[in-house]
Order: structure tokens, then sequence, then C-alpha cells
């Protein structure tokens, strides 16, 4: 990593050398987003309905609203079957 210039803007290269050393390796993020998936499938079915989706984005401080969590539940159901598994959850955050 190269040093910053210090001259009060961000060029490429700091820009650059900042995100990969501030970056989770991605299978960091696959096993702890699978625990996270673990845990709010509470009746341990493999996937989280709307209302555990709405749960859990809640307990996580994201502030969506039924409209969105909804488009969010689709772009995860990977089966059609109602519910984001924890892939589909996969899908839309390392993608």
């Amino acid at each position: 990593m190269r040093k910053a210039d210090k001259d009060g803007k961000i060029s490429r290269q700091e820009y650059t050398d900042f995100i990969r050393n501030h970056m989770k390796d991605p299978k960091v993020v696959e096993i702890e987003l699978r625990e996270a998936f673990r845990k709010f499938d509470r009746n341990k079915s493999g996937g989280l309905d709307i209302n555990q989706l709405k749960q859990a984005l809640k307990q996580l401080g994201e502030p969506m609203n039924d409209r969105e969590i909804q488009t969010f539940l689709k772009l995860g159901d990977t089966n059609g079957n109602g519910e984001i598994d924890v892939d589909g959850e996969l899908n839309l955050v390392l993608i």
C-alpha cells in the first residue's frame, strides 16, 4: 500500500488501497452471514418468510418499509417459495 500523499484529494490509487485494506474476505462475509441467517431462522425451515425478514431487518437497524422488504424478498427468493433462503441472501449481498 502506498502512503497517502496528503494533498487533500483522494487519488484512484489511494481509494483502491483504502478499499482493499478495509474489505472483509468474501469467505468471512459468507460465514458471518450464514451464522446470522441461522439466528433469524427460528423455525429452522431453511428460509425466512416476510415476517421473519421484517424482524431480522428491524433488529439489524435497517430502515426498510414494507414495499422495500417485499422487493428484497422477491430478489432473494431463488426458488419461488415466498421465502429468502441463505443462498438467496448471499447472492444479494455478495454479488
